[in-house]
């Protein structure tokens, strides 16, 4: 998934920020529009025979020499969507929105901006707004999910790749407006990492293995498990439409810890410092303090390794695409209406009650250098972190900084 870094308000590409001193640009919230129809739709591939229903495709490459991928195997269908499965499972709202689920794309996040700009330039110059619906609030926009088994040019924060082994990981894309200008959109990057924890709580799995690490990172035993963008499409002061992108990595828990204990742990490695797990390869969000102590950078070989890729089958037996999606956008239902109507305050108690590194030592580190040290206290109404420093309780916004354990 895609991230540009403009500053003109305008430009409608730029990915989110996750707290108040960042880039401004982010998602929307509740499900809108007045259809009660579930409108899930399958592409099939080209010639497909009649009743075909989609399979996890060949394994791709991995990331690393593109040599020993096994092809996936699914015969129980767990790497795939059952959709008569995910639409008894979802509740009112989710059910309300249009799902598409594809083979194959290069980016959900790309897809659903450019439908996205689309709807709106539609509607602003072919005369939808009215003088009785000035602003983007006014108009009756439905939320868009969209799921691809495989993306071949995912993109992530800064511009970062990932490489995903179709049937191995959940990449999907909503776009959905939010009924707050891009300025009341602060916290928004970590309500939604909030709702990806919760919705692995309600799964069948080992949930004291689960915590968050700000801004959004899901954890599984300290590992990242998921990654998030978020980009907005346009919006107004009173609304804005967002994409959120999000991908979680199923499977492949033991091939990435046998990665890291073997000569594969340099590539693991790098794609967590780069912003993405190697299998889900997600884009997070990465963050900057506000200052710097002046400390010098420290060598490489002296940095804490940074935070190691899992899987959910960790935690999970046999984790299944469908379920997890059902759980997450039922999830992400309730966040973005509640998000939409007071911000990220409501979810500031639950998120600082599953944050991995409160009341811990912690570090930030900025381009190979310590910014800050102090005792981690959370996050506060606006999701920015707190830490207990010597000098006294700083906040850290957004930027681009590595937290972890000192």
């Amino acid at each position: 998934m895609s991230e540009t870094h403009s500053n003109n308000p305008n430009d409608s590409s730029r990915a989110v920020p996750h707290t108040a001193h960042a880039d401004p640009k982010r998602a929307e919230g509740a499900a809108s529009g007045d259809t009660d129809a579930r409108q899930t739709s399958v592409h099939p591939p080209a010639g497909a025979a009649p009743g075909y229903a989609p399979q996890a495709p060949v394994a791709a490459p991995d990331g690393t020499d593109g040599t020993d991928v096994p092809e996936v195997q699914d015969t129980a269908g767990l790497g795939t969507i059952d959709r008569d499965r995910l639409d008894s499972q979802l509740g009112e709202s989710a059910r309300a929105w249009a799902i598409d689920i594809v083979e194959q794309t290069t980016s959900t996040n790309a897809d659903l901006l450019q439908a996205l700009r689309a709807d709106r330039a539609e509607r602003v110059h072919g005369g939808a707004r009215t003088h009785e619906t000035r602003s983007h609030a006014g108009w009756p926009w439905q939320t868009r999910v969209k799921v691809a088994y495989e993306q071949t040019a995912g993109r992530g924060r800064r511009g970062r790749s990932w490489v995903a082994q179709p049937g191995d990981a959940l990449l999907f894309s909503v776009g959905v407006q939010v009924p707050r200008g891009v300025d009341g959109l602060v916290g928004l990057s970590l309500a939604v990492g909030l709702a990806v924890y919760e919705a692995l709580c309600e799964l069948p799995v080992d949930r004291s293995k689960l915590s968050l690490k700000w801004p959004n990172d899901v954890l599984v035993d300290g590992a990242k498990v998921s990654g998030i963008l978020i980009e907005t499409a346009g919006g107004d002061a009173h609304a804005t439409l967002v994409v959120v992108g999000i991908g979680i990595n199923l499977r492949g828990a033991a091939k990435l810890a046998a990665h890291l204990k073997a000569g594969g742990a340099k590539v693991a490695t790098a794609h967590a410092d780069a912003g993405t797990t190697t299998h889900a390869g997600t884009g997070v969000d990465d963050v900057d303090a506000k200052g710097n102590d002046g400390q010098n950078a420290a060598p490489a070989s002296d940095l804490p390794p940074p935070t190691p890729p899992t899987a959910l089958d960790a935690i999970w037996d046999a984790p299944s695409m469908t379920d997890l999606l059902a759980a997450l956008l039922n999830t992400l239902a309730s966040t973005f209406e509640r998000f939409g109507a007071q911000g990220f305050a409501p979810f500031r108690e639950t998120w600082c009650e599953a944050d991995a590194y409160r009341d811990m030592a912690v570090a930030l580190y900025e381009g190979g250098a310590v910014a800050v040290h102090g005792i981690g206290r959370g996050v506060d109404a606006q999701g920015q972190l707190l830490l207990e420093t010597l000098q006294g309780l700083r906040t850290i916004a957004s930027g681009d900084v590595s937290l972890r354990p000192a």
